[in-house]
């Protein structure tokens, strides 16, 4: 009923919070491994570098455009930053 519905809500909400925090620690991840700054990803991409930083921590949740011209910046695909379903 009602309450199973709530705890559906609830456990999507927290299932996104950990989606967005995998997807910025990937993208985190490449950037470093890249020796590339925040900075210097937002003038590549063309993205504000408060958003970049919003990404990185897990705060918002990245258009289907933004995640592709941060991959296109950092030499992937999309998919490359997507976290694994399997983790």
């Amino acid at each position: 009923g009602e309450q199973s519905r709530i705890v559906s809500f609830f456990m999507g909400l927290c299932m996104n919070q950990v989606f967005l925090k995998l997807l910025g620690t990937n993208i985190a991840k490449r950037r470093k491994d890249q020796r590339i700054t925040q900075l210097s990803l937002s003038h590549a991409c063309g993205i504000d570098l408060s958003y970049i930083s919003r990404i990185e921590c897990g705060k918002t949740n990245p258009s289907l455009e933004a995640l592709y011209k941060i991959s296109t910046a950092l030499n992937c695909t999309v998919k490359d930053l997507i976290p694994d379903s399997n983790t």
